[in-house]
């Protein structure tokens, strides 16, 4: 195959920071929205008094990219915002995130 085709640098096969900040950006935002809605449906299934999402759950869609997206969430539904501790985690991931984009955008 032609080496144009696939915009590949044979010789340098490392990324540069540039080009990985769109595909982080895609997937933080993408993460973001499926924590969203994760916790809308608990919110949903809390006043249902219906079968909960773990926290342990939540948190894990929130660490691996979806902080934003989980505390809009329970920004926007007073969802879990009284437990200081999951408030806490969240923000805390949130930060690893904009550490995380930001060292990909600056160095």
């Amino acid at each position: 195959m032609n080496e144009d085709i696939l915009n590949v640098d044979f010789e340098n096969p490392m990324m540069k920071p540039d080009e990985f900040l769109l595909p982080v950006i895609i997937f933080l935002v993408s993460m973001s929205l499926v924590t969203f809605v994760l916790f809308s449906l608990d919110k949903l299934l809390a006043k249902k008094r219906m079968w909960r999402i773990p926290e342990k759950i939540m948190q894990l869609f929130a660490l691996f990219g979806g902080a934003i997206g989980g505390l809009a969430a329970m920004m926007m539904f007073s969802h879990k915002t009284s437990k200081k501790k999951f408030l806490q985690r969240i923000l805390m991931f949130m930060m690893i995130h904009i550490v995380i984009i930001c060292c990909l955008v600056f160095l």
